[in-house]
C-alpha cells in the first residue's frame, strides 16, 4: 500500500509534502532516524530558512509536512504495537494460532462489532469513527449508560460513544508506553 493511500491523501497534498521533504526537511534531516528529530532541530531550521528569506506560506508548509510525518509515525507505531500484542497474545493461548486474532470474542460485553476498511464500526444505523489502525478488527462494545457504549480491543478500553453525538471520546492511551518504545526502536 502507498504512503499516501494510508494516510488518505490527495495526489496534490503528496506532490506538496514531497517537494517540502525533498527541498528542506530531508537536506536537513536525511540521516537521522524520526524518533530522533525534536522541536528544537524543527524550530532552529525554521529559523534558518526564515534568514534565508523563506516567507511565512513557505514556512508553514515545512511544519504542516512535519505534522504529516509524524502522526503517520504514530499511526504506524500503534498499528504495529497492537499488532504485536496480538499475535503474542494468540501465541499464549493453548491451542490457538495467529489465524485466531480475527475471530476475536467479547464475552462480557453486549456485542462484537467489526471495523471497517474506513475505520468505522455501525450501530443501531448509525457510523462511528474508530480508527483505520482497527480496520477489519473486531472490537467489543457494552452499554453503560442510555445512549453511551464503551468500546474495548482486546483487553483495552479505548473510550466511549455517544450515538447521538456519534463520537468517540477516547480514554487515556493505554499503549503510550509502547508507542514510545515502537518509535525508538522500529522507525
Amino acid at each position: 500500500m502507498a504512503p499516501s493511500a494510508a494516510l488518505a491523501l490527495k495526489k496534490s497534498t503528496v506532490k506538496f509534502y514531497s517537494r517540502q521533504l525533498d527541498r528542506h526537511i530531508l537536506p536537513a534531516f536525511g540521516s537521522c532516524a524520526i524518533c530522533e528529530i525534536n522541536q528544537v532541530q524543527i524550530e532552529a531550521l525554521l529559523s534558518g530558512l526564515r534568514q534565508k528569506g523563506y516567507g511565512h506560506g513557505a514556512l508553514r508548509g515545512v511544519r504542516a509536512t512535519f505534522s504529516t510525518v509524524f502522526q503517520a509515525a504514530i499511526r504506524r507505531a500503534i498499528s504495529i504495537t497492537i499488532l504485536r500484542m496480538a499475535f503474542e497474545s494468540a501465541r499464549r493461548r493453548p491451542g490457538s494460532s495467529a489465524d485466531s486474532i480475527s475471530l476475536l470474542r467479547y464475552p462480557f460485553h453486549d456485542r462484537t462489532a467489526l471495523v471497517t476498511c474506513c475505520g468505522r464500526i455501525c450501530i443501531y444505523k448509525k457510523e462511528i469513527n474508530l480508527s483505520t489502525s482497527l480496520a477489519g478488527q473486531a472490537v467489543g462494545i457494552k452499554e453503560v449508560d442510555d445512549g453511551i457504549w464503551l468500546v474495548s480491543f482486546m483487553d483495552y478500553d479505548l473510550g466511549y460513544i455517544d450515538l447521538e453525538e456519534k463520537t468517540l471520546q477516547p480514554l487515556n492511551n493505554p499503549l503510550a508506553q509502547s508507542v514510545k518504545l515502537c518509535l525508538r526502536n522500529v522507525l
